[in-house]
């Protein structure tokens, strides 16, 4: 392979890492909306991971490859709400 070559499939492959890195952080801030949004109606005792996957349509997998757990959901609300 020639270097320019080279330096377009390298450029090619950082462009593709940043739009799967904004797709990444659209998911986990629509997490974020819904666990807020289901939080306020129901309790924060009563929701539970799957009721946040649920209510977004996604599978409980694909929450935890964004957060472990709920307890992970409430501290990353916790933190954007003392940086307000």
């Amino acid at each position: 392979m020639t270097e320019v070559a080279i330096e377009e499939g390298l450029i090619h492959f950082i462009f593709h890492l940043a739009c799967v890195k904004r797709q990444l952080m659209k998911t986990k801030e629509k997490i974020l909306l819904a666990s807020i949004e289901l939080f306020n109606r129901s309790g924060v005792n009563a929701v539970t991971t799957n009721h946040i996957a649920k209510a977004m349509d996604i599978s409980p997998g694909n929450l935890y490859f964004h957060y472990d757990n709920k307890e992970e959901i409430l501290a990353e609300l916790f933190r954007r709400m003392m940086k307000e």
